[in-house]
């Protein structure tokens, strides 16, 4: 899970915009983080597996501001 996250993280970085273009746009555009086949804890795999997310705002320097909200 970690992994995801850190994927997530890494992934969503080159997608975030400046506050300034954030509010031009009512919704930000969603983007897709491909996991490929995802093994599932009860053996079963989930093919093709995407986790599907929109940025705000602008990541800071240490890293530490991304929020995962799952739905």
């Amino acid at each position: 899970m970690k992994n995801i996250f850190v994927g997530l993280l890494m992934a969503s970085t080159s997608l975030l915009h400046g506050p300034a273009e954030a509010q031009q746009s009512a919704h930000p555009p969603h983007s897709y983080f491909e996991l490929g086949d995802l093994d599932l804890e009860l053996g079963e795999t989930l093919p093709d597996a995407r986790v599907l997310f929109v940025t705000h705002g602008r990541l800071n320097p240490e890293r530490s501001n991304a929020i995962l909200i799952p739905s």
